[in-house]
């Protein structure tokens, strides 16, 4: 499934280095609240890719859409780089510590434990970070219990308030000191050269797993459901976690189908592939 090519001579953008910059200068804690765009992700592994010293190993916690680009994102910033990305409950850990293990959002109060207990970490890489603003949450618990453990944090999001300026505030707790650096730019103030973003519809056929697979899930939603949350969340918890998708099933059933399509356009797709993203 992630058998690329690999970009070649990929560089970031100035904008981005001056952010990795204030990171160093930050002693590796920051939050970038960068606008869609601006290439957060670059920014991020471009940090890594720098100071391996003080940044790797390094826990990337993301959304499960992005895991994978996440990986492919990696791979191309940083050669050579070991990339594990955690799939399910029931996914072992490597034996041999990556230099970067990925952690979807939905699966890290799940898997909190056996993550602390790896090998001491040097960097937290919170992706789309507003997923943990709510610290009453098993996610946000699990998310700043394991944060509170590791030196290095940065915190990524374009949109670092949703309902109220309390949410910023729970996401900057983690950081540690009184002022905590912050950095948002917007597109026209850095990036004035990146046209505006496109798109543009492609039609592509399914490889013929996916598409069974695929087919499955609209005929039988339900005995679907159980095996896929069998498989990633463990028999115990897939049985409840199933009447709660089951209870709004037409909204759950076109959140599936998007995430089964989408494991497909990880392949083809990676971030900063639109035009209009900077980098």
């Amino acid at each position: 499934m992630r058998n690329r090519p690999k970009r070649a001579n990929l560089q970031p953008r100035p904008f981005q280095i001056e952010a990795v910059e204030q990171i160093e200068r930050n002693n590796f804690q920051a939050a970038v609240f960068d606008a869609m765009g601006l290439g957060k992700t670059i920014t991020a592994l471009t940090t890594l890719k720098r100071n391996p010293n003080r940044t790797l190993p390094a826990l990337i916690v993301c959304p499960s859409s992005v895991a994978w680009n996440w990986e492919i994102e990696a791979r191309d910033w940083i050669p050579g780089v070991r990339v594990h990305a955690i799939e399910g409950m029931e996914d072992p850990l490597p034996k041999k510590m990556p230099h970067v293990v990925i952690c979807p959002w939905d699966l890290l109060h799940y898997r909190e434990s056996e993550i602390a207990n790896m090998l001491p970490w040097k960097m937290i890489v919170a992706d789309e970070a507003h997923y943990a603003r709510n610290g009453d949450t098993k996610r946000g618990r699990a998310f700043r219990n394991i944060a509170q453990q590791i030196p290095g944090r940065l915190i990524l999001t374009g949109t670092p308030i949703l309902n109220g300026r309390n949410e910023m505030d729970s996401l900057l707790a983690v950081l540690d000191g009184g002022k905590p650096l912050i950095i948002r730019r917007l597109l026209e103030d850095v990036a004035d050269d990146v046209p505006p973003k496109s798109r543009r519809i492609l039609t592509v056929s399914m490889p013929e797993g996916i598409k069974a697979e695929y087919d499955e899930l609209i005929e039988d939603f339900e005995g679907w459901l159980h095996d896929y949350l069998g498989v990633v969340l463990g028999a115990d918890k897939a049985e409840a976690a199933a009447e709660g998708s089951l209870s709004a099933e037409a909204l759950a059933k076109v959140v599936y189908l998007r995430r089964c399509v989408g494991r497909e356009g990880s392949r083809c797709c990676c971030m900063g592939a639109w035009k209009g993203e900077a980098g």
